[in-house]
């Protein structure tokens, strides 16, 4: 893959460096070369990552410690692309395949002192979580001064700093923006059902869940006619808990409205309103019975994945998925033209975001140089920012990108509603991702249960997959029905809107 294929490991001159299981590694040609003593560092000693030291001016290989959480093979070219552009020679991998492994993986790291240079993560909790009050307390590093050294703070959205942001000092750079209120259908299918049924409403004409509902039950009843090609009308990646978690929260909770979403995952019960909380009780359990109706226009296969659903709307093996807009990178070329993706209905006005970020953990022993050089010149630099929107199908963080840049109209059309939704024009309201609000993973054993809760109560089984980490929660396991798993669901869902996470590191509504 360009010059991935010219290999040769490098050997740190000032400090050797010592392989770190489980990390991504990767071997930089990005004069990362740690700075010796007589180099200039930003910050002060005793020595540690926070320094971020100045990188030399020659150009020197060196080895950098990345823990990622993408898994899937196009994440990883989508990683290629972004490495490529900081003229990297070498990396091998060993990634988890989900979010919460590669948190849990970091959370023992943090534990053991056996960090990576530079980990991703989601912006909000995953970050906030480390931050402890700031200062050096801050389990990770300010990039404060890198941000005033590169501009960092006018180049890009401040909606797309404020995750990763707490009192004032920057602990992470995002490298992309994804939407996740998302329905993906396919062009094609959808024409022909419309001309065996002319009352159907068009995708993006749907003006809510109900509309939604009603139009898949009668799509089903196309799809059973004898004379009907076989299809899905619904197609959910059903091997993970998690896309389950992304219809349920991010999508039909906030169609449902009435301030629910907000009220859930912004602390909207911290003064124990007790309307308030009757009210959210009855959202969510609107929300588990729309769910219930929904797979059931799905064939709920543990094989499908979250991709292989995506896919399946791309050849018309399916009509409709709803996940996030990283769906697009699932497309096969000659599929793209035929599908199409519009705001899940109900949710046209709001714009759920999350951005990818890497942030840098504190260690001390390390001057910090190849993390900054990883930031600076990979994360922020236009050109790997081009390569990863394209494969990736994110939009820059950065405010000041050329948009016009950007291939496919689909993502120019996203840039445009996050700069207009950042902006208050439009209407347009902006929420991050339940992934950058809710307790991280590993932080409340219990809270990790609820991806399997909300897959038990709605479909009456747990992925398999959700038993690949282990679980620590010391409440009775598994839920004995899904009217159990509903209970205990709310209950714990009720729970955490008492107090937001990280509640001191976020900025007002």
């Amino acid at each position: 893959m360009g010059p991935l294929s010219h290999v040769r490991r490098a050997v740190a001159r000032c400090h050797p460096l010592v392989l770190k299981p489980h990390w991504l590694v990767v071997s930089l040609a990005l004069c990362l070369q740690p700075a010796c003593a007589s180099e200039a560092v930003l910050g002060d000693y005793t020595p540690s990552t926070c320094d971020f030291a100045d990188p030399p001016s020659d150009t020197s290989d060196v080895t950098l410690y990345l823990s990622t959480f993408w898994d899937d093979p196009k994440e990883m070219g989508t990683l290629d692309d972004l490495l490529d552009s900081g003229r990297v020679y070498i990396y091998s991998k060993t990634p988890k395949k989900t979010r919460v492994a590669a948190q849990l993986q970091l959370n023992a790291a943090f534990e053991n002192k056996k960090l990576p240079d530079v980990f991703q993560a989601n912006g909000g909790s995953d970050v906030l979580r480390w931050v402890r009050g700031g200062g050096e307390a801050s389990a990770v590093c300010p990039l404060d001064r890198l941000s005033e050294t590169y501009g960092w703070g006018d180049a890009y959205f401040s909606r797309s700093l404020e995750p990763v942001s707490c009192l004032g000092s920057l602990y992470a750079l995002p490298v992309g923006i994804h939407r996740l209120n998302v329905l993906f259908y396919n062009r094609t299918l959808w024409n022909e059902l419309k001309a065996a049924d002319s009352t159907l409403v068009e995708p993006a004409e749907l003006g809510s869940l109900e509309q939604l509902l009603d139009q898949l039950g009668r799509i089903q009843q196309l799809a059973e006619r004898p004379e009907s090609r076989s299809f899905v009308p619904l197609a959910i990646g059903a091997k993970r808990a998690w896309p389950l978690s992304v219809m349920a929260f991010e999508n039909v909770l906030l169609s449902i409205g009435g301030g629910a979403y907000q009220t859930l995952w912004q602390g909207g019960l911290k003064n124990e309103d007790e309307q308030r909380q009757a009210q959210l009780e009855r959202a969510l359990g609107r929300m588990l019975d729309n769910l219930r109706q929904l797979v059931a226009f799905s064939t709920l296969n543990e094989d499908v994945d979250w991709q292989d659903a995506v896919r399946q709307v791309g050849s018309g093996e399916a009509l409709y998925t709803v996940t996030g807009d990283w769906g697009w990178a699932q497309l096969e070329e000659n599929q793209l033209e035929d599908v199409v993706a519009v705001a899940f209905p109900g949710t046209e006005s709001t714009f759920v975001y999350t951005p990818d970020s890497f942030a840098v953990p504190r260690e001390s022993g390390q001057d910090g140089s190849r993390a900054r050089g990883f930031l600076q010149r990979v994360v922020a630099s236009p050109e790997a920012l081009l390569a990863f929107s394209e494969s990736k199908h994110s939009i820059p963080a950065r405010r000041d990108f050329d948009a016009s840049l950007l291939k496919r109209a689909e993502l120019r059309e996203t840039y445009r509603k996050f700069t207009d939704c950042s902006a208050g024009i439009g209407g347009c309201d902006l929420l991050l991702a339940t992934s950058g609000l809710a307790p991280p993973p590993g932080f409340d054993s219990c809270f990790d249960d609820i991806e399997a809760l909300l897959a038990k109560a709605v479909t009456g089984t747990i992925p398999q997959t959700f038993y690949e980490n282990p679980r620590k929660c010391e409440n009775p396991w598994p839920p004995r029905s899904p009217e159990e798993a509903a209970e205990r669901l709310v209950e714990q869902l009720v729970a955490v809107a008492h107090q937001q996470f990280a509640q001191e590191c976020r900025l007002p509504e």
